[in-house]
This record gives C-alpha cells, structure tokens and sequence, in this order.
C-alpha cells in the first residue's frame, strides 16, 4: 500500500489554545504578510503550538512589547528598524505574556470573532507577577489585610477653634478649615 503525503500539513503545524493566565513560550518561527501588513509570530507553550498576529500599521505597540519581552533593549526600538534581522535572533528565545483565550464553540473551535490575547511583559515584570499571583503570597496578602474580630475602634477627633470675637466653637470637621 503507498500513501501520498505530498499535502498533508507538518504534525508540528497543529495550532491549539492555551488556558487564561500567565504562560510563558519560545519562538518558533514568524513570517511576514505583505498583502495584509501582518506578522504572524509561532510560539510553543507546554507543547501546545500557538501564534500572535501583529498589524505592522496600527499595532507597533503590541509588536514592541512582544520583542522587550523577548529581550530586546527598547532602546534599540525606537525610529527605523530592520525588523527581519531582530526577529531571525529571536528564534528559540523565550517570551512572557498574560493570555486570554478566544470563545470556543462546543467542538472546541474558535468562534468567528473572538480571538486570543496576548499582553507581552519583560521578564522582570512577569516574574514579579508570578510570584504575586502565587498561592503563598495570596495567602500572606490575606493574612496581612485580615481584621481582627475585637478591632479597637478610634473616637472621633473634636478641636476647638477661637474666633475672632474670643469666643470657642467646636467641630469635628475643623481640620477642613485653612490656617490662619
């Protein structure tokens, strides 16, 4: 028996989504479309292959964050850029982002019109949140703003102010007024 593979797609090529929440990839691959002004970048997370898609027009924003948080200093991204040439050393390196994933039908497809979101940070700025979003640093944070069941409760503050005229008035709000 003889099989023709000739245009059967690379079992790597399968695309899939990730789960909501902080992932970190590697770059895989990117490819340029003239046509439409995109760049789609190939990542790889947990075995799960997925891209990114930048508009090369109105999204510079969101490609810059992306190539900081691949490591590239911002300031080496400012005025003109070869952009191919910072993208080939990218391959293989590592990126940190908060993903949401787009609504899924039943069957586990993207719904038309919803699509997955990527906010890229540098690698400082993700660890930091991953440790924030830890379960021990939940729980510290929990810990330290917890009240306590018999909390001492203050009296209200009175002051006593001298008018012009020597007589003494008092209020609970005269830290409103100006001083004389």
């Amino acid at each position: 028996m003889q099989v023709d593979f000739s245009n059967t797609g690379s079992v790597t090529s399968r695309m899939g989504f990730l789960t909501n929440g902080l992932h970190t990839a590697k770059v895989l691959e990117h490819k340029t479309w003239d046509d439409s002004g995109r760049l789609y970048v190939y990542m790889q997370t947990d075995g799960i292959r997925h891209r990114e898609s930048f508009n090369l027009e109105r999204g510079l924003i969101f490609l810059k964050s992306f190539l900081v948080s691949a490591g590239v200093p911002e300031d080496k991204l400012s005025g003109t850029v070869e952009l191919d040439k910072i993208l080939d050393k990218l391959i293989d390196r590592e990126v940190f982002f908060n993903y949401q994933a787009p609504e899924l039908d039943s069957e586990g497809k993207r719904l038309d019109g919803s699509y997955p979101r990527y906010n890229f940070y540098p690698k400082k700025q993700f660890e930091m949140m991953v440790i924030a979003r830890s379960p021990a640093a939940t729980q510290a944070a929990v810990a330290d703003i917890a009240v306590e069941p018999e909390a001492v409760t203050a009296a209200p503050v009175t002051t006593t102010t001298t008018t012009t005229n020597g007589s003494s008035t008092s209020s609970d709000f005269d830290f409103l007024l100006d001083d004389e």
